[in-house]
């Protein structure tokens, strides 16, 4: 489907304003994700990282009638009403903590910035831009505008000049654009412009551009200098608009809007600057209504409904990578959470997974079909989610997570915690959550081992006095031993085959062997990583005592010297096994066949039979046959 020509609205609204607001205030500490206004960030995105589970959600409280379009930060949702009335509510409990009316006859919605919550208004006292203290409703100031809003419909979008570093909101009506930088004792303007803006486009920052749409018309201003880029300028213009999505990340405009005739576009535009946009790609398709808007997630991928059916987009091509079909209402703009995807149909509100485009639930209430600006369903924390009932109590509707659904749903960001979802786990807390210290046991008895909040684990090496070292048993400090002692009537040795010392490995042999050993050239304790046998073998001075020092082997092989014969000279490549680097044992069950023990030496031991390749016994089963080594 190539699009719909829909009927637009008469264009009523009187400009677009932008104000710079100079302050330095505290901002209001958040309480999980923040949602500070129209889709969620001056670039509308809508797109949050917020970990709400959907199934978990069951309805709380409502607005009075009349206050829609909330926005979120910390534990309250602010709001208000056209009537001429500004709000901030509990976000738990819905009581109204404060509200604000002195000489307001209608106000537009509310953003939220650092502390600050600034609207629209006509007052008694002109139009005037209003910021109230986000805390207690207290006036800060207001600053008198130069164009009339008293038709006025959007919120601010606000967002900070990169250059000056001076807050700024900017407000778009139906043809004018003017921008007024407050400080701390007035205001002053900076820049007007005109265009034709359709009246239902609200400004997005993109880099250092200020983008309006409307059909066949799309403006770039200079946030700066209010230069205009009138970069499309098509065949058609009227009434209606469209509110871009910039990703930051990418460069990337998109707008879903009329392009020169009547046939609907997604297009997508490089902002280089704000004299230099250029169109990347254009896609047509069902999910493309014109006046619609488009949702991105953290990796830019792009969510689009029209009519029927959600589609997920490619950025870099336009390309539809999964689509669905379902019922949406006409006017739509998703929202996304970290894992979801909330649309709305004329008579409920519908929830998909992100991963596989399947239906997850619904709840009661929608902001159903409607021609306003206003595209979006609400707003969402980890915890609530703030729908724009407008088919149902005429105030927006607030639903809670009475109980997790997943660990991420428990995250209290401390790492020294272990969070998990178990609502019946009788010592969880009233949202289903536990929090039990992180076990930081590394098992390794010489580490103090330790947990920091912001870091999680460490481990550090225990220091001991010089001549000391950790005793991996028992993590004291006990005096450093001898690579050479004898332990258990067994010593480690680097075991370097005569002739082949590339086969150098680690062996453990009998005490009585590790004289012999190392007079043909191992090593006392194990190779070291990368050893190949080079080097020269240890000095009798570095073996403790100038020998071995000889212990009590255990009662099933008990140590006896033998009596040694010296061997035959060995006869041109001959290879000599003396088999004191492997363990014997004082009985047959005890043996382990060689095979390929020695395969790296070229000897392999085999039989006839399927238990042949050859063992070693000790002298200790007591056959009466003494062993001998060489030399």
């Amino acid at each position: 489907m190539a699009g719909y020509l829909r009927r637009w609205a008469p264009g009523r609204l009187a400009g677009v304003i932008a104000y710079v607001l100079w302050a330095a205030v505290a901002p209001t500490p958040s309480h999980g994700e923040v949602w500070t206004t129209y889709q969620h960030d001056a670039q509308h995105r809508g797109g949050s990282s917020s970990s709400i589970e959907p199934r978990a959600l069951s309805y709380s409280w409502s607005a009075p009638s009349g206050f829609r379009r909330g926005v979120i930060v910390g534990n309250r949702v602010f709001s208000t009403r056209t009537v001429g009335e500004a709000a901030a509510f509990d976000l738990d409990t819905g009581k109204m903590e404060w509200n604000y009316t002195e000489g307001i006859n209608r106000a537009s919605a509310p953003s939220y910035a650092e502390g600050w919550l600034i609207f629209a208004a006509e007052t008694s006292e002109g139009d005037q831009l209003i910021v109230l203290d986000a805390d207690t409703g207290d006036v800060i100031y207001k600053v008198n505008m130069t164009i009339s809003v008293s038709t006025f419909g959007s919120m601010p979008t606000v967002d900070r000049n990169p250059q000056t570093g001076a807050l700024v909101a900017y407000l778009a009506t139906h043809n004018q654009v003017e921008a007024i930088e407050l400080g701390e004792s007035g205001g002053t303007s900076l820049w007007t412009g005109t265009g034709s803006f359709g009246g239902y486009s609200f400004p997005t920052v993109a880099g250092e551009s200020l983008i309006l749409a409307s059909p066949g018309q799309y403006y770039a201003f200079d946030i700066h200098t209010g230069q205009r880029n009138h970069f499309q300028n098509g065949n058609i213009s009227g009434g209606g608009g469209n509110t871009a999505a910039y990703d930051e990340s990418r460069n990337q405009l998109y707008i879903l809007e009329y392009f020169e005739t009547s046939d609907a576009f997604l297009s997508a535009y490089r902002v280089i600057d704000n004299n230099n946009i250029t169109l990347l790609w254009q896609e047509e398709g069902l999910d493309i209504w014109a006046g619609n808007a488009a949702a991105l997630d953290s990796e830019g991928y792009i969510y689009s409904i029209g009519g029927g059916t959600l589609a997920v987009r490619n950025p870099e091509t336009g390309d539809v990578m999964d689509s669905v079909v379902g019922s949406f209402a006409n006017g739509m703009a998703p929202i996304l959470s970290d894992e979801y995807i909330w649309t709305f149909s004329n008579s409920e509100t519908n929830v998909y997974d992100r991963a596989s485009l399947k239906w997850v639930t619904s709840l009661p209430g929608t902001r159903g079909n409607s021609n306003t600006p206003w595209k979006s369903i609400g707003a969402l924390t980890d915890t609530h989610f703030v729908m724009d009932n407008q088919q149902g109590s005429g105030g927006f509707d607030v639903f809670v997570a009475t109980s997790c659904q997943s660990d991420d749903n428990c995250d209290d960001e401390n790492s020294c915690t272990d969070d998990f979802c178990d609502p019946k786990d009788p010592n969880a807390d009233e949202f289903g959550c536990t929090h039990s210290p992180t076990d930081c046991d590394d098992d390794d008895a010489c580490t103090a081992d330790s947990c920091d909040p912001d870091t999680g684990c460490t481990h550090e090496d225990i220091e001991c006095p010089e001549g000391q070292v950790c005793d991996p048993a028992s993590g004291e400090c006990i005096e450093e031993q001898n690579p050479c002692d004898c332990v258990n009537g067994r010593v480690t040795l680097c075991h370097v085959p005569p002739g082949n010392p590339a086969n150098a490995r680690t062996i453990t042999v009998g005490c009585a062997a590790g004289d012999r050993h190392l007079a043909h050239g191992d090593h006392c304790g194990p190779c070291e990583s990368g050893f190949d046998g080079a080097g020269e073998s240890p000095s009798p001075q570095s073996i403790r005592n100038g020998v071995l020092q000889r212990k009590t082997l255990n009662a099933e092989a008990p140590h006896t010297e033998m009596p040694r014969r010296r061997a035959a000279a060995l006869p041109p490549g001959a290879v000599l096994i003396d088999f004191d680097d492997v363990g014997a044992s004082c009985s047959f069950s005890g043996t382990v066949r060689l095979t390929d023990a020695y395969a790296p030496q070229g000897i392999l031991f085999d039989g006839p039979g399927g238990n042949d390749g050859g063992a070693i016994l000790h002298a200790c089963s007591n056959f009466g046959v003494s062993g001998y080594s060489f030399p």
